[in-house]
Formats: C-alpha cells, sequence, structure tokens
C-alpha cells in the first residue's frame, strides 16, 4: 500500500535521513506505532493534527489493522519516507515546518476568557473524569466529591503538584509527578495526557507569550526522567515529546488567544478521553500562567518569578 504523508518536526526528518531501522511496536486504531534507537515513530491519521513524532497520513484511520500489523515486524526510515515490507506500507513523507507564531503578550483577560471557554466546551463534552483538576493551584472539590477511581487516586499528588509549582519546588514537584504518571485508563493514561496538556500550554506561554513559569525547566526535566518508568512507551512518547517542547499541533490552535470553535472539537475528539484530558492540562496551565502573569504586573522585577 503506497500512501503520501507529511513530518514537521525538524528531529524526526534528520531520522528519516539517518536510515534507521524500526520495529513495530504496536498497532492501533488511532495509528501505528515503531520504536527505534531514536525512540518512537508514528503513523497518524491528519485528523490528529501534527506530532513530534508522527507521521501525519490523510484518511489513514482503521488502515492500521487493515494492513495486517504485528509487534515485531520491522520498518527502515529513508530520506523519502518510511517503509515497512512485513505491513506492505511504503509511506512516502514531505515535510511541512511547523510555522513560527507571532510573539504577543495577552492580558489577564485574555487568559481568564481562555480558561473559561476550555472549562466550557469540556463540561458539554463530559468525556473527562479530570475537570474537577482545572482549578489552580488546587482541586475545585473535594476528594470524597470526586466520582471516578482513578481521578480520585490523584488527588493527593495534584494538590501537591499546584503547591509546588507556585513555590518552584522541584523536590515537590518530582515527588508530584511520582504519583500522577502512568495514572488512569486507556493506552495514554489520563494523568499522562493531563501533564503533556500542562507542559505543552507552559511552553507556549513561555516561548509565544513571553511569559516563562520559573517550574518549566525543571518540570520538563523531571518528566522525562520518570515518564520512562512510571508510564508505558506510546504515552512515554507524548511525554517525552512535549517535555523537550515539540509541537502539537492540535493543542497549539487551541491556545490562540481566539482559538475557533473547530480547534477546540479536533481536540476534544481525539481518543475516548485523551484530547479531553489534555485540554484539563491545559486548563490547569493557564492558571498558573495567570498567576505568573499577575506577578509581573505587580512588580517591577518579580522574584522567583521570570517574565522572560
Amino acid at each position: 500500500m503506497i500512501l503520501s504523508g507529511r513530518v514537521s518536526d525538524a528531529g524526526l526528518m534528520a531520522r528519516l535521513r539517518s536510515g534507521e531501522e524500526l520495529e513495530l511496536a504496536g498497532a492501533f486504531s488511532e495509528g501505528i506505532y515503531f520504536t527505534g534507537p531514536g525512540g518512537m515513530v508514528m503513523l497518524h491519521d491528519t485528523q490528529y493534527g501534527c506530532l513530534p513524532f508522527g507521521i501525519a497520513i490523510p484518511g489513514f484511520s482503521g488502515l492500521s489493522r487493515a494492513v495486517g500489523a504485528n509487534c515485531g515486524q520491522r520498518a527502515s526510515l529513508r530520506p523519502e519516507g518510511i517503509f515497512s515490507p512485513g505491513t506492505g506500507l511504503c509511506i512516502y513523507t514531505g515535510f511541512e515546518p511547523v510555522p513560527s507564531p507571532a510573539a504577543v503578550r495577552p492580558s489577564l483577560e485574555n487568559l481568564e476568557s481562555l480558561r473559561e471557554r476550555f472549562t466550557s466546551a469540556l463540561g458539554a463534552c463530559g468525556r473527562s473524569a479530570l475537570l474537577p483538576y482545572c482549578g489552580y493551584p488546587h482541586p475545585s472539590v473535594s476528594k470524597a466529591e470526586i466520582r471516578d477511581e482513578f481521578a480520585r487516586a490523584g488527588f493527593e499528588a495534584l494538590s501537591l503538584l499546584g503547591g509546588a509549582l507556585g513555590a518552584a519546588d522541584a523536590v515537590r514537584v518530582r515527588e508530584a509527578l511520582q504519583g500522577l504518571l502512568g495514572l488512569g485508563r486507556g493506552l495514554t493514561p489520563s494523568f499522562d495526557d493531563f501533564i503533556t496538556g500542562l507542559l505543552v500550554t507552559l511552553e507556549h506561554a513561555s516561548s509565544v507569550w513571553g511569559l516563562k513559569h520559573p517550574a518549566l525547566g525543571f518540570l520538563a526535566q523531571e518528566v522525562s526522567a520518570l515518564a520512562p518508568l512510571r508510564t508505558n512507551r506510546f504515552s512515554a512518547a507524548y511525554l517525552l515529546a512535549a517535555a523537550r517542547g515539540g509541537d502539537f499541533s492540535l493543542m497549539r490552535n487551541c491556545l490562540e488567544l481566539r482559538p475557533s470553535a473547530d480547534s477546540l472539537t479536533a481536540l476534544l475528539g481525539v481518543g475516548s478521553s485523551s484530547g479531553s484530558d489534555m485540554l484539563c492540562g491545559m486548563v490547569y496551565a493557564l492558571g498558573a500562567v495567570s498567576e505568573l502573569l499577575h506577578c509581573c504586573l505587580l512588580y517591577t522585577s518579580p522574584s522567583p518569578r521570570d517574565c522572560s
């Protein structure tokens, strides 16, 4: 089967040129995962946007099982694309680099508007059990009020994370992550998706909004260190990509100051709850960014926070 796909990540393009050999790690409804010395490579439908480790292929949904993909089958990366004789897939790729968004400094009103839109969309969607954790720095309800057992199990760790981020406390951030990573249902557990959304939003705030949260650096470092140990390799691929500042276009589109309804719909449509759980993490992160911006507005040289 000969198909065409696109790559948006320069690092993945470099891997294609290297001639790296891969092994099929898993085939699921959302795509096919290969793994190699450079990490994970995913073949997925364009409906999932651009992923840092993904090759986006139009009309690929459902094909992962139709092609008879089995774990252990080999594939090769080449400058022209990815070729897997065992599955019969020949994917020719083109490079479409991520556009650089224009730098803009949001107002507190902009950030609150985003939080309200995201929270409203999550409530209407009703697919995430993590909605009570949209509140920052603490959950919006008591532990006893959370019905979902996995969501309830993360209460103490998520509460710890909020205080740790606000205090820029690396030790407590690590402790919180140890209680969250790998927790939840699905191929990408719910709290992994939440942390992915948190990282992507804090990175966007730093690179596009000029609001660098002081915890971003060590949060990313701790996620990179812990993810391979605390969760499965498929979910770890998303976390590792987010920790290194990779582009997830569906989330990036939602972080425009006036995102379209289509952008929110696209993200919320990812997986059974993955997109919703990521959006919960994004709302949580916006609370942290709002706190940072408020501090920047109050003080000329805020400490310990860094607004540049």
